[in-house]
């Protein structure tokens, strides 16, 4: 539909959880419509956009208006496309992806270094486990039940720490990066519907799990934009968090 130039374009996801309608004057985006099919996912983008937003400008959508009831947010448009990361690089896209690879862990580090509110949340090491639990009880008919179990217990006995919270987009993948024209190219991140305080290493899965072509070469580079390396008993919570993830998938699938 258009007035006045105005032209709305649908650019959903397939299987996405919102319609998004991109409003443009000719070729230029002016602005997105984003309209959540739930009120949880609605909430925790609201709420990421509006506390976290601010700081992370400007490479994370503006906040222009929301509409609570109806579960919309009318968000500012950023420059660049997402780039596919699903198939092994050759040798001549090696160094940009690594180069998108180290601006994804800046990126990182920055929402993590944000500070939280005081919560009285239960801690991860009872909270992880309950998840695997919860998961493991849905997967059940999918998987054998040896496997389940064995998911649920490594996630028990990796969760078993102080771990504490950070802000976490927790869907973070190249599926939600967007890649602006130039060199040195913008570095931009879209989709907070999932985001919520957890441990750091949520927002690494995503990046080791083989599901989006990321290589020893590009895990490097992200470490090195990180600003540091995972630590062994770390390294232990982030495969309880695989076992954790798989399970999840399995689930939605």
């Amino acid at each position: 539909m258009h007035a006045s130039g105005l032209r709305w374009d649908d650019v959903s996801m397939p299987h996405g959880q919102a319609t998004v309608l991109r409003a443009r004057v000719g070729q230029t985006p002016i602005a997105f419509l984003k309209c959540h099919r739930a009120a949880a996912s609605f909430t925790l983008e609201f709420y990421a956009l509006r506390t976290w937003g601010p700081s992370l400008q400007p490479d994370v959508p503006t906040l222009l208006a929301v509409e609570p009831q109806d579960k919309v947010l009318l968000l500012s448009p950023l420059p660049g496309r997402t780039e596919v990361f699903d198939t092994p690089p050759d040798l001549q896209d090696l160094p940009r992806r690594q180069a998108i690879a180290r601006a994804s862990g800046a990126f990182l580090a920055r929402l993590h270094a944000l500070p939280l509110p005081d919560s009285d949340e239960r801690p991860l090491r009872e909270v992880l486990p309950l998840r695997a639990k919860s998961w493991g009880a849905q997967a059940q008919g999918l998987i054998d039940d040896r496997t389940i179990a064995k998911a649920v217990e490594r996630v028990s006995e990796m969760a078993d720490g102080d771990w504490g919270r950070v802000p976490c987009h927790r869907d973070y993948s190249p599926r939600n990066w967007l890649i602006g024209p130039g060199d040195p190219f913008r570095f931009s991140v879209i989709d907070f519907g999932h985001s919520k305080a957890d441990t750091w290493l949520y927002d690494v899965i995503r990046l080791v799990d083989g599901s989006h072509g990321f290589g020893e070469p590009e895990m490097q580079a992200f470490w090195e934009g990180y600003g540091r390396h995972p630590n062994k008993a770390e390294l232990g919570l982030l495969d309880g968090l695989l076992w954790l993830h798989a399970l999840g998938t399995l689930v939605w699938a």
